[in-house]
């Protein structure tokens, strides 16, 4: 949390109005309040999502990415070698 801190004042001299931190798979979100952060419930990108549901989709977003990079090198080395037939 202290590397946080350390940053806050950074991102708020940017004006960044949301910063989203995941720290041992707890995600807060801090909003700029009148130059400073406060952890917030509310995400301003996803408003009608619960901050507990992130997470979650943020896992299942990495492994749909990751499956389908996986997939895309296969099908580039089939390719490149002419191997066309399905391991």
């Amino acid at each position: 949390m202290s590397r946080l801190n350390h940053q806050l004042p950074l991102y708020g001299r940017l004006v960044v109005p949301q910063l989203c931190c995941q720290n041992s798979g707890e995600l807060k979100i801090y909003l700029l309040h009148y130059g400073e952060y406060v952890e917030s419930q509310i995400n301003l990108v996803f408003p009608n999502l619960a901050i507990t549901q992130l997470p979650k989709l943020v896992t299942e977003y990495r492994i749909q990415t990751r499956n389908a990079m996986r997939k895309a090198i296969k099908n580039r080395v089939r390719n490149l070698t002419g191997d066309y037939s399905k391991p």
